[in-house]
């Protein structure tokens, strides 16, 4: 398939193009989270990637509104654009779809920690495992993801 080359623009929502340059291999939708984004893996040019969309236009059941939600992608973008840090992803290119911007990102291999409300307090969720650890454990979980270099303190 060849190296994945990011289009500045499609008009087929992000679902449909996604399935054109690869193979989508993961949807993270209202099933598993309730922002009302809509985000995918992909697999494209032999590698995996993580599409962040602001979710169906139409679907008007998130506390924020679409262009709410788009706001936060351009803003995400932006930060991108400004900001390194080992705890943030590289953002590798933004396609403008049907729903609006869509951020591609490289995949990385975890659980999600947030879960629907419906399912926050369920003691299987990766966001109940995480929080019955001990505290220490948690902060130096913290202090790795945030690329501390003195894990002592």
């Amino acid at each position: 398939m060849g190296v994945w080359r990011f289009d500045e623009k499609t008009d087929l929502e992000p679902a449909a193009y996604l399935g054109q340059v690869g193979s989508v291999f993961a949807t993270f939708d209202a099933r598993t989270q309730d922002s009302g984004n809509v985000s995918f893996g992909v697999e494209a040019g032999e590698r995996r990637w993580f599409v962040k969309t602001a979710g169906d236009p139409a679907d008007s059941k998130p506390f924020l509104a679409h262009e709410a939600r788009v706001d936060l992608l351009i803003n995400a973008q932006r930060l991108a654009q400004t900001v390194s840090h080992p705890a943030l992803r590289a953002q590798h290119g933004i396609t403008q779809s049907a729903w609006g911007p869509m951020l591609i990102y490289e995949w990385v291999e975890g659980e999600l920690l947030n879960v629907p409300a419906a399912r926050r307090e369920d003691p299987e969720s990766a966001l109940q495992r995480f929080r019955s650890l001990p505290t220490d454990e948690r902060r130096l979980s913290h202090l790795r993801l945030c690329g501390s270099s003195n894990l002592a303190d």
